[in-house]
């Protein structure tokens, strides 16, 4: 690869690391955070998660054409102010809508660090030595296994509030730390990214997010007919139509030259997104775990931390794998494994070999996102059209995972419609929520059986 190349995958990695650190840093508090906001369905709760991952893949475009033009470095204190304020408005939210609104700005701040963040670890990987390139990697690797373990006992002690306060702590910190690694660039010499299309794709994605929110999915047609359902569904399926007009008519358009090119890629995009959906399922395992051996609720966490164990584990297993098979082989077997875990874990009772499952599991999600999409975008697509391409990848991942959570949530909701948290115990509501859970692991095993096929409809191609 050129250097631009590993320059755009390295900021694709570095989009999905901080995006799955917010996922598992949250997941834990999300029970708390719905018992609060009590008068919120879980469907409406879990927006919480499922709009900041939104936003942030929608606004990663922008923030990272801006830092290219601008400065890394200017745009990172800028972002870094923009996180800070987000997670002060939401630690101090007494109103939801507040919180949605913290949360939208956390997320375009976290768009705007990913610039500046990806430079900075591409520097310390390639004039570090061995051992502290090793450390590197170890460091972040347990900072996404003890994170969830961490928030748990965090909300355990003091409340969801707390980890809000932490996110606005680590800005400063990291604003602090950056007065050391001064960037010297040149910035004005990249493209700027026309929005439009973006502002498009983001708007049919959030009104697809309402849609399925709203919709009731157990009754039926009928639940896509009713009078607050229908114009969602209809606004978010029309704008596919303006976003294909401008697209077309743009003279530096994001997703045309790609995404409209060829039916390998419509079928590439999607069998990515279905990634996210399966993935997003995280989010409701460790409260399956907690029904099927009674635990306290406090230990959703070191389940979590369990499941992203077995899934650092295996990377290196997974890393080998993708230097000598192709894609589609290491997608197949990802999906696989997501599938038999995820109907084990639905339809087998409680037992020891559930511990394997959820290994297998880790390694399945693992497998299924470092899979080297990159490389059939590097046959496919012209050299200059790879960053967009890499980063329409990422939306359509973020945009799988955000409706993948809402779907799965609404689906519990439909079983479940009174509840307003998944680790209700005793008496006939945590019967209810058992059987609300065990069909939203159906749901993920069949989504994850379907992105299988998809997968084996992908041409082979293995590495130069």
């Amino acid at each position: 690869m050129s250097l631009f190349q590993k320059l755009s995958v390295e900021t694709f990695v570095i989009a999905i690391l901080l995006s799955t650190l917010d996922i598992v840093a949250l997941s834990p508090a999300l029970s708390s955070i719905m018992v609060e906001y009590h008068h919120h369905s879980i469907h409406w709760s879990v927006w919480i998660i499922s709009l900041h991952l939104a936003f942030f893949s929608f606004s990663l475009p922008i923030m990272e054409s801006w830092a290219a033009n601008t400065g890394r470095y200017k745009v990172f204190h800028v972002s870094l102010f923009l996180f800070a304020f987000g997670s002060l408005v939401i630690a101090f939210s007494n109103m939801w809508v507040w919180m949605m609104w913290g949360r939208v700005i956390q997320a375009v701040g976290a768009g705007g660090i990913v610039p500046y963040v990806a430079v900075q670890a591409r520097r310390m990987i390639s004039k570090g030595s061995r051992y502290q390139k090793l450390f590197v990697i170890l460091m972040l690797a347990g900072c996404l296994v003890f994170t969830p373990l961490f928030t748990a006992a965090l909300v355990y002690l003091f409340s969801w509030r707390s980890v809000f306060y932490l996110y606005f702590l680590l800005s400063i910190f990291l604003f602090v730390l950056s007065r050391r690694w001064m960037v010297v660039e040149r910035p004005g010499r990249s493209r700027p990214i026309h929005g439009e299309g973006i502002f498009f794709f983001g708007a049919m994605i959030l009104f697809l997010m309402t849609a399925v929110t709203s919709t009731d999915l157990l009754h039926g047609w009928r639940a896509w007919t009713q009078p607050h359902v229908i114009p969602l569904w209809i606004i978010a399926l029309g704008l596919v139509v303006p976003l294909f007009m401008i697209e077309r008519q743009s003279r530096q358009p994001f997703f045309e030259p790609h995404l409209f090119a060829h039916w390998r890629l419509w079928l590439l995009y999607f069998q990515v997104a279905l990634t996210g959906f399966i993935w997003m399922a995280l989010v409701l395992v460790p409260a399956w775990m907690i029904h099927l051996y009674p635990l306290h609720h406090i230990l959703s966490g070191a389940v979590l931390s369990y499941i992203l164990l077995c899934s650092v584990v295996s990377l290196p297993l997974v890393l080998r794998l993708t230097a000598k098979w192709s894609f589609k082989g290491i997608s197949v077997l990802g999906f696989m494994c997501a599938a038999i875990s995820y109907a084990v874990l639905a339809w087998v009772p409680a037992g020891w070999f559930h511990l394997l499952t959820l290994a297998i599991l880790g390694a399945g999600l693992t497998l299924t996102q470092a899979a080297p999409a990159h490389r059939l975008l590097f046959r496919w697509v012209p050299p200059r059209q790879i960053k967009s391409a890499l980063m329409a990848i990422g939306m359509f991942r973020a945009a799988g995972g955000a409706l993948g959570l809402v779907a799965m949530a609404r689906f519990f909701s439909s079983f479940h419609p009174l509840t307003n948290n998944w680790f209700i115990v005793g008496g006939i509501q945590e019967a209810l929520v058992i059987m609300a859970q065990h069909h939203v692991m159906v749901l993920a095993a069949w989504a994850s059986g379907v992105g299988l096929v998809l997968s084996l409809f992908l041409p082979i191609h293995n590495r130069r």
